[in-house]
């Protein structure tokens, strides 16, 4: 035999001693034998309940107002914005089909804007 194919047959003999021990068999896993662990719980009687009526409070509205003054009633004369509060609410009646309530309301704008306002 030739001096390479020797050193190939020691070669490959020496990887097979080295990986033949990494190829274990596999053994197969070993089970437990399963213990109920869950406690025992005895049953629960059934409850007789009677049905006890509620009652709701009734309140009043949170978004009706408590008084009947509106918010632009309480600012000052000097308001700038006062006149333009006042006929935007004029608009208001106007469309809601209350000439009288708007007309009051364009008349409070006319005179914020000359500076005369009628109480």
């Amino acid at each position: 035999m030739s001096k390479s194919f020797k050193s190939f047959a020691i070669t490959l003999a020496l990887l097979a001693l080295v990986i033949a021990p990494a190829c274990h068999k596999k053994t197969p896993p070993v089970v437990a034998p399963s213990v109920d662990t869950s406690p025992a719980v005895p049953p629960i009687p059934p409850t007789v309940t009677t049905a006890t009526a509620q009652t709701v409070p009734t309140e009043t509205d949170f978004v009706s107002p408590k008084t009947d003054t509106v918010a632009v009633e309480t600012l000052p004369n000097e308001n700038r914005h006062l006149g333009d509060m006042y006929r935007a609410i004029g608009e208001i009646h106007e469309a809601e089909g209350r000439p009288a309530e708007a007309l009051e309301y364009f008349k409070r704008a006319l005179d914020v804007q000359s500076h005369v306002r009628q109480a």
